[in-house]
């Protein structure tokens, strides 16, 4: 996993990289958390989400502009939805490279790809 450290974004400032790849651990929840739900943990990590119908990746902003991107792993994982909650700053062209980027990894593992303001499968690109 990628943390975002350019433009904008200095996130080394509050977090680490997650190391544990394809791994979950139980994380305990903050004490406000579990007095409005009544949740004790939630797990943390590396991994898909597998349903009835698909299985689905999410891969964070930066890691669709890094040379070995998130969703190629996913992918061979067995996700066939990969989302990407992208929300970049404004940067002149950035929009295009963006587009770019999307459209070579659908081409690259043939997957449904979500991108936060546009939506790219194998039959065609949608900007929403």
């Amino acid at each position: 996993m990628w943390l975002a450290s350019d433009g904008n974004y200095r996130e080394y400032r509050w977090f680490i990289t997650w190391t544990q790849v394809k791994r979950v651990v139980d994380f305990t929840l903050p004490e406000i958390i579990r007095s409005v739900n009544g949740q004790e943990k939630t797990k943390l990590g590396d991994a898909l989400i597998a349903t009835q119908d698909c299985c689905i990746g999410i891969e964070m902003c930066e890691e669709l502009f890094v040379p070995q991107s998130a969703h190629i792993g996913m992918s061979l994982d067995g996700a066939e939805i990969i989302v990407n909650g992208s929300g970049s700053h404004h940067e002149l062209r950035k929009l295009d490279r963006r587009i770019s980027l999307v459209k070579e990894a659908t081409m690259k593992v043939r997957k449904r790809k979500e991108d936060f303001s546009s939506i790219l499968t194998t039959r065609g690109f949608t900007l929403c």
